[in-house]
């Protein structure tokens, strides 16, 4: 059973008391607890692996079909339990028209076989409304987060989508060579 710090466990310094169960007496030079102490302790939750791509390609469609980007990341898990936890900024979301939404979804593929990861992420990024009259080519930015589950060692390539929600004329992304970016991290069970 592990115990909750508190503030009492600490002195102004930031040091652990004596007063606390963890005895200072126990910690390297550093203030670091030796990895011979940590024995038994279970591993999960380590980042293992990470792949990181950025894009300042701007990608434009009028399609309500999901279109590629050019962001994309390959990652192969070192287990079968290990969970990818993906991360996308996105930056430089336009629409041409008043009333137009941008939608995002991620792809995998792995083995030769494309699936949808995640669909209608971000499904209205970028919509301008009516109030906005007049005015065109509004920027915005969105992040999302993702903790997906591969049930594989193959290497799996993650890929953005986009697409057209709802109005009329493009919408964009990375426009203006904004940087867009997507992160696969690898994290032991």
């Amino acid at each position: 059973m592990t115990k909750a710090r508190t503030l009492a466990d600490f002195n102004a310094t930031g040091a652990l008391t004596s007063a606390s169960t963890l005895n200072p007496a126990n910690l390297d030079s550093t203030g670091t607890i030796p990895s011979a102490l940590l024995a038994g302790i279970g591993g999960g939750g380590k980042v293992l692996n990470v792949v990181a791509a950025n894009s300042g390609t701007t990608t434009t469609t009028s399609s309500s079909s999901y279109t590629a980007t050019s962001l994309a990341v390959t990652i192969q898990p070192s287990a079968v339990s290990s969970k990818v936890l993906l991360t996308l900024d996105l930056n430089g979301i336009m629409t041409a028209a008043q009333n137009t939404g941008v939608g995002f979804a991620l792809y995998k593929t792995e083995s030769g076989y494309t699936s949808v990861v995640v669909n209608d992420i971000l499904k209205y990024a970028g919509y301008m409304g009516s109030s906005i009259s007049g005015v065109n080519d509004v920027q915005n930015s969105a992040g999302f987060s993702h903790l997906h589950v591969s049930n594989s060692t193959n290497s799996i390539t993650y890929k953005v989508y986009m697409k057209k929600t709802t109005g009329s004329g493009n919408v964009k992304v990375s426009a203006n060579g904004q940087e867009s970016s997507l992160i696969a991290m690898e994290i032991a069970a």
